[in-house]
């Protein structure tokens, strides 16, 4: 283990080294750990005033003096301690500058910091210490050492970079020790919590790139199969069938229906490779892609049915996204076909939102209106039941409701389910931000 020592008193630095020495020799632990009684008190008053050193232990056990050695390298850094036992190193420094540059030069384990330096305060000498380093990962263990008996003082180094302190007339080499193995244990373990949580991270984002790979490839697939029933729909146009085309018509129709319900699943799959969060899909956005697709492939103006999407932000999760974006692909497909009949005229609205406990979003338009022969529970046509299952597996619910009214008519389907767990979580949230806020304003007085 490698401590710098940074005082401008060198009998305090003196102190410190012995304190060290004493504290991670093996004599000194066997000795002291058995009782023995061979003890005497030493004080040295350090720059700040603080009485240090009461009870250090002079000679204890089979203790004996270590070695020093002067530093070659700088005559200002004072002596240079090699405890080789424990394989300890001590460096002195009397002035903040010289242990900055000793701590980029030797990278120690543990900093040894005065409070009260000629040059600088330990709180200067920390500032410039953490200069440059990450907050969650700390250069070096330091442990601040001060005669001034203040909590302020303590809560100031700790929150400016140092993991203890010790007050001068309450150090033996037992607490330096202690204070030492604490100081680099937690630099060491805040150490490896960045190295595992980066190695973490690195995987997450490996995780995602791979997962962006796999939705890339879905939707790739997926438009592979469109363009197949495409292909498929243009042959049996081309080549042409007895009976006057009437079956024709109808595989045609069915092969494009087909084609809208694949577009609208890759839709799904292509917003989640774009996003940055592959979790969850917006269903207003995915709505005003999915009605410019329609409109396009039904060859559908903007002048003669106008759009209009009122739904507010609702991300889902890709289990809920692909059934509710099946179910908007069939109830628009709808209205676009059979609404508005003979080129008439119009408006289809797509709305959503939150109604209670439970979202929703429905597709509104004014054209001729479904008839009353078609029970939306029971229906005869594919995509009506397609509508009713994929409701069902959303848990949720789906309502009809006709408009026949002297010049006005219309229809209304609407789809609700339980809220995504993810947009419950932000209601409570906002509703904890609110309270807070509350909580910091002022109160009223009469």
């Amino acid at each position: 283990m490698k401590v710098i020592v940074v005082d401008d008193s060198a009998a305090t630095r003196n102190f410190y080294r012995m304190l060290l020495e004493v504290g991670y020799s093996s004599g000194y632990g066997q000795g002291y750990g058995q009782g023995s009684s061979q003890v005497a008190a030493v004080a040295i008053t350090g720059n700040d005033g603080g009485r240090v050193g009461v009870g250090l232990p002079t000679r204890v056990g089979n203790y004996s003096p270590i070695n020093t050695v002067e530093a070659l390298s700088s005559p200002q850094a004072g002596r240079q301690t090699r405890v080789p036992e424990c394989d300890l190193e001590i460096c002195e420094a009397a002035t903040g500058a010289e242990g900055l540059r000793l701590c980029r030069e030797l990278a120690p384990d543990c900093v040894l910091l005065d409070y009260k330096l000629r040059d600088m305060t330990g709180l200067e000498f920390l500032a410039q210490l953490c200069e440059g380093s990450q907050a969650d990962s700390p250069a070096y263990a330091v442990v601040m050492l001060t005669g001034l008996a203040s909590e302020r003082v303590a809560v100031d180094a700790l929150k400016a970079g140092a993991q203890d302190y010790l007050l001068k007339d309450r150090i033996s080499a037992e607490s330096l020790r202690l204070a030492v193995d604490k100081a680099t244990g937690k630099v060491r373990l805040i150490r490896a919590l960045k190295d595992e949580r980066d190695r973490l991270a690195a995987m997450l984002a490996e995780k995602e790139v791979l997962l962006k790979e796999v939705h890339h490839r879905v939707k790739n697939n997926l438009q592979v199969i469109v363009s197949l029933l495409r292909l498929q729909a243009r042959g049996l146009q081309e080549g042409g069938l007895q009976e006057g085309g009437v079956l024709d018509r109808r595989l045609n129709d069915a092969l494009l229906e087909s084609q809208h319900r694949v577009e609208s699943m890759a839709l799904i799959h292509e917003q989640l490779y774009e996003t940055t969060d592959l979790r969850e899909v917006d269903l207003a956005r995915h709505a005003a892609l999915l009605i410019a697709k329609l409109f396009n492939s039904y060859g559908v103006s903007g002048g003669r049915i106008e759009c209009r999407i009122q739904i507010e932000p609702m991300p889902l999760a890709v289990d809920q996204a692909i059934p509710a974006g099946l179910i908007l692909n069939e109830l628009i497909s709808n209205a676009l076909k059979h609404a508005f009949p003979g080129n008439q005229k119009g408006v289809v609205e797509v709305r959503g939102g939150r109604k209670g406990k439970d979202s929703f979003f429905e597709v509104r338009d004014d054209g001729v209106g479904v008839p009353f022969e078609i029970d939306l529970h029971r229906p005869r046509s594919l995509g009506l039941e397609i509508v009713n299952i994929l409701a069902r597996q959303l848990k949720g619910s789906i309502t009809l409701e006709r408009i026949f009214s002297p010049g006005i008519s219309g229809t209304t389907i609407r789809v609700c389910f339980p809220t995504p767990h993810s947009m419950q979580a932000m209601d409570r949230r906002d509703a904890g931000a609110e309270v807070e806020r509350r909580d910091r304003e002022p109160a009223l007085t009469a």
